[in-house]
This record gives structure tokens, sequence and C-alpha cells, in this order.
């Protein structure tokens, strides 16, 4: 797990201080932040763009967290947003990721192509005859 960056670390504990939460909440609050930055990174999220933190829950809730602490986690990262747009950097629009390409493989004469769904899809191939 990654650590906090020492400068937002310093500035999230400040924001803490200045919304008075309570001291012995603030070990958790930094915990969750920890975590969003952590969740982000593995998943390709912008920590920055709000869209991630609902996604976030949901992780918090498959992982058996109690309502409470999604709740927590939620209010945690809605003051890191808080410290963004104080700093001016208001949180990013979602970037349209590129769907990759996958590599056209030639066709062995008279052999039938195989074409699926989706990647993750767990309908068994579909044969079809090559065009000609």
């Amino acid at each position: 797990m990654q650590t906090t960056p020492s400068a937002l670390q310093t500035r999230f504990e400040e924001h803490l201080r200045t919304k008075a939460i309570p001291d012995h909440l603030v070990w958790s609050y930094k915990k969750w932040l920890r975590y969003y930055l952590d969740y982000c990174e593995k998943y390709h999220f912008s920590p920055q763009d709000r869209n991630s933190l609902p996604r976030f829950v949901r992780k918090l809730n498959e992982k058996k967290q109690t309502v409470q602490q999604q709740g927590q986690a939620a209010e945690s990262i809605n003051l890191y947003y808080e410290i963004l747009g104080q700093e001016g950097m208001p949180p990013k629009a979602p970037q349209p990721q590129p769907i990759p390409h996958q590599k056209a493989i030639p066709l062995e004469a008279g052999k039938p192509e195989l074409i699926r769904e989706s990647p993750v899809s767990s309908a068994q191939p579909q044969r079809v005859a090559p065009s000609s």
C-alpha cells in the first residue's frame, strides 16, 4: 500500500483540525484517504475525480465494511476534495479511456474464425465461416 505524500498528509491533517474532527477519529480519516488513494491507483481512477468516490464506497461494501465505516470514508474523501478545491485544483472530469485494439490474426485457408461477444463473456465462441 502506498503512503500519502507528506505535503498532502500535512494539509489534510490541518484541514481535519479546521473542520473540528475529533482527535480520536483523525487516524481513521487519514486511513480512509490512504485507502482511497491506493484504490484509485490500483484501479486506474483519478483520485481528483469525484466519480471515483462511489466506486470506492461500493468496494468498501464488497469488503464487508459497515455502513458507518463507508460513511466515515466518504466524509474523509469529501474533505480531501475540499482541499483540492482550496488549492485551485477542481476535481477532474473523467478522461475517456482508449479501447485497446486486438491484434488481427490472419485466417488460415478454409478454417473458420472464432468470434466472441466480449473478452469476459461466459458464452461459448460462435463459429463463423470466413468471408470470401
